[in-house]
């Protein structure tokens, strides 16, 4: 089941903070004077308004990459961090690439200025009943375990959990943006981290029925999101040609054995590549991507592998404190590093 919603009502309390910010916001975009190309919502809290599995607290946006934020902190009656203390905001922090406001005890507002990871995948949806653009679960996901995987919160995990059963594709896609080395370094740390992290999500984590249970208790959560990394990692990856009236398909086959297929649209092959994270996933295996595009394009056979040779697999990512003596296989024509 695709965990994308076509229309977001953020969850409390991020709904009231969107509220709140909102206005000022909608100013900046219209007058600023070199106001950015591009505003977007990621995080958590689209996460929470898409599947209901938890309370939110923060807003994260993201602006084109360059912007110098701490811009925004210019005084007076038209400022921007000025309008959001009227709303009682507090800025906690800013740099030329990000800034924090501060609204009560507990709630952020996130603003970073970057390109999302992957570049593609973000779409307009309305939020709260207005129009704004919003990342996809890949990009979220992708950007939790980029930048905080090794010290991941337990919400992030939870997340993750959560994301293996209503976006399976978008969690494999996120995960397979990091190699398997990192993989399996990360959920290493999680485990050397368990206690830290299971009395995180015993004191923060919360449904949205504040009687309610988890939907995984706080005891099981590393071991649980280990697992879920872990079959998550692709064994194999196949390419299908082209065939006249018939587009590439790229099919992915997990550790768990697992498979999911992509079709490719000649048209939009570069946004595809690029949206389901294969783009950042054939990079970090060190596999030959002019290769991968050729096989895509073309009608006839390509050698994929040195030598003319057809696959390789890579091992799954072993779960913290545990080996795996699972020999590679082969299952479609994929790329060697």
């Amino acid at each position: 089941m695709s965990g994308e919603a076509r229309e977001l009502t953020l969850t409390e309390p991020a709904s009231s903070l969107w509220r709140a910010v909102r206005g000022p916001l909608a100013a900046l975009r219209q007058r600023y004077e070199e106001k950015p190309e591009r505003w977007q919502m990621g995080g958590g809290s689209v996460l929470a308004a898409r599947w209901k599995h938890r309370r939110s607290t923060d807003i994260d946006l993201i602006t084109s990459a360059g912007w110098h934020l701490s811009g925004l902190r210019k005084t007076g009656n038209n400022g921007f961090t000025t309008e959001l203390a009227k709303a009682g905001g507090k800025l906690d922090g800013y740099n030329e690439a990000a800034l924090e406001m501060r609204f009560g005890k507990y709630q952020r507002l996130h603003i970073y200025g970057t390109e999302p990871t992957p570049r593609a995948g973000h779409e307009r949806v309305p939020v709260d009943g207005e129009v704004f653009e919003t990342l996809s679960t890949t990009q979220i996901l992708a950007a939790k375990l980029l930048h905080r995987g090794l010290k991941a919160p337990a919400r992030d995990l939870y997340d993750l959990v959560v994301a293996a059963d209503r976006d399976p594709k978008g969690l494999a896609q996120a995960v397979n943006m990091l190699s398997p080395d990192t993989q399996a370094d990360m959920t290493l740390m999680w485990h050397v981290r368990r206690d830290k992290i299971e009395r995180d999500a015993k004191r923060n984590l919360m449904r949205l029925d504040a009687d309610a249970p988890l939907l995984v208790k706080a005891e099981e959560l590393v071991e649980r999101a280990i697992r879920i990394v872990s079959d998550a990692g692709y064994d194999s990856i196949g390419v299908q040609p082209a065939r006249p009236h018939t587009p590439a398909t790229i099919t992915t086959t997990d550790n768990a054995g697992r498979q999911q297929t992509i079709a490719v649209p000649r048209i939009r092959l570069e946004e595809t590549l690029e949206g389901a994270g294969m783009n950042a996933c054939l990079r970090a295996r060190r596999m030959d991507r002019e290769r991968f595009i050729e096989s895509l394009r073309t009608e006839r056979e390509v050698p994929l592998a040195p030598g003319g040779g057809d696959s390789l697999s890579n091992p799954p990512v072993p779960a913290a404190g545990a080996g795996s003596d699972r020999s590679s296989s082969t299952r479609n024509r994929t790329y060697e590093r």
